[in-house]
């Protein structure tokens, strides 16, 4: 049996170095590439900004553990989106493969079908699943789509036996993999295990998400009619259950991601002055500010200036030696 293990430490070793040393010169990016793998996320045709938390941007591996690594995105509800993937070089495949097989899981659950990229192929990119649907008998496919997810604290609402840890999360798998033979249609069997996925979980409690600020999900556009797919024959080189590489794009709203210090706060703008208070002390010049306070103290000690009563208070008036209150006002 081969022994993989040297393998992926050496891979972990240089993928780390290499992407922390992206975290000092580049910290908001739009292409992932740990290895020799790139992979981003793409909306109406565009790349995803992407966030580098330093804390868990590199998974070492163990054992059972393959190489990861983490990104954020931002997931803005009703956007439709894609994956694209490209094999840069062929570091860490040759001779035990000639290509990968790269996998979409959402929220810990994985699409039934992968792609398969070659070293000197082009980018691939993947926006919605191909699946075998038996009541209509007839392939059909999926897009993909960020939503809301509903929060409750409701107690009785709460599953506790089923876990979350995914929930949030793009998760690309990659695997090694040894063609054997040309492409051609799915074979008999395919439509035993290309099924629609299961319902994308739409209401969580509170304490299942307490710490990851979760607000969006993933679920598929409504369906429409596809071809049957094509496979290309060969073998795994890794198996299922432990890929060669994993890519995680940690989907989050804006303020989940400023929550984190990914996205800076920035303050709200003042307001923009009304044009007759350009004259206001916070607008004016050292000069004029002078100027202003030069006016103000000659107005203050100017005896033909009349100055203002306080509301209510009566008005004095002197006659020759006797001091009369007038009591009628101004009125």
């Amino acid at each position: 049996m081969f022994d993989h293990r040297p393998l992926k430490l050496h891979l972990i070793s240089h993928a780390r170095n290499s992407l922390l040393s992206a975290l000092h010169s580049d910290r908001n990016r739009a292409m992932v590439r740990f290895s020799n793998f790139e992979c981003r996320i793409l909306v109406d045709g565009n790349p995803l900004k992407e966030y580098i938390d330093a804390g868990d941007a590199v998974a070492i591996p163990d054992r059972l553990t393959p190489p990861t690594t983490i990104v954020y995105i931002l997931a803005e509800e009703g956007k439709k989106f894609a994956a694209e993937f490209q094999v840069v070089s062929d570091i860490g495949l040759s001779p035990v493969a000639d290509s990968v097989v790269w996998r979409l899981s959402f929220d810990g659950q994985p699409l039934p079908t992968g792609v398969l990229a070659y070293p000197s192929g082009g980018k691939g990119v993947q926006r919605s699943y191909t699946y075998w649907d038996e009541a209509r008998c007839s392939w059909l496919e999926r897009e993909f789509i960020f939503s809301s997810l509903d929060v409750t604290e409701d107690n009785s609402l709460r599953d506790k036996n089923t876990r979350y840890d995914s929930l949030g999360e793009i998760a690309v798998m990659i695997y090694r993999y040894k063609t054997s033979g040309p492409s051609g249609a799915l074979g008999v069997g395919a439509e035993d295990y290309c099924r629609e996925l299961s319902s994308a979980v739409k209401l969580v409690h509170e304490k299942d998400c307490k710490g990851r600020d979760i607000s969006h999900r993933i679920e598929t556009s409504q369906p429409a009619p596809s071809t049957r797919p094509t496979a290309v024959p060969g073998t795994y080189i890794d198996p299922l259950e432990s890929p060669h590489v994993i890519i995680k794009f940690r989907y989050r709203s804006e303020r989940a991601l400023k929550g984190l210090g990914l996205i800076p706060r920035i303050p709200p703008p003042s307001p923009s002055p009304e044009p007759n208070d350009m004259h206001a002390p916070e607008y004016m010049t050292r000069k004029e500010l002078l100027a202003e306070v030069r006016r103000l103290h000659k107005a203050e000690n100017d005896p033909t200036i009349k100055r203002e009563r306080p509301h209510g208070e009566a008005r004095k008036r002197r006659t020759a030696d006797v001091e009369v209150i007038d009591l009628t006002g101004d009125d």
